[in-house]
């Protein structure tokens, strides 16, 4: 990039930044989403923050960054989402509970423990009902 005939030179391309939920898988863009419409620097009532409304706990569960870096740092606030919902589907399995869309989304919100009991909650059918509705349809090779 050069000036020319006196004229500043014009600022370089700056590439485009990823938004904060692009290619999330559609479970955890459906969380983000029913959770704070997605806003990456939410702080619910009781202190959550990010996209996904973390609590202390669940964000020292998955990473040494101070608590803070959840609603200031999205690309460490989706590890730890992705981590949080890989420790869920296991907690799921180990409870022999299908780690379906409403369970996860039953346990995100409520915990593991709760998951069996509060996956027809308004919550867990919304978080679920988006999932589907973002997931494409999988096409069979063979008529």
């Amino acid at each position: 990039w050069r000036a020319t005939a006196g004229k500043p030179a014009p600022a370089p391309p700056r590439e485009r930044e990823t938004p904060p939920l692009a290619g999330l898988t559609p479970l955890l863009f459906a969380l983000a989403s029913v959770e704070t419409g997605g806003d990456a620097t939410a702080i619910g009532s009781g202190g959550e923050r990010s996209a996904w409304q973390f609590t202390p706990e669940t964000w020292a569960r998955h990473s040494r960054l101070p608590f803070l870096f959840a609603s200031s740092d999205p690309v460490q606030a989706r590890q730890v989402a992705e981590l949080h919902l890989a420790y869920l589907t296991a907690e799921l399995h180990r409870r022999h509970l299908a780690p379906s869309d409403e369970h996860l989304a039953a346990a995100w919100r409520y915990g593991p423990a709760s998951a069996r009991i509060c996956a027809g909650t308004d919550y867990a059918v919304r978080v679920a009902r988006l999932t589907r509705a973002l997931t494409p349809p999988v096409i069979s090779p063979h008529p």
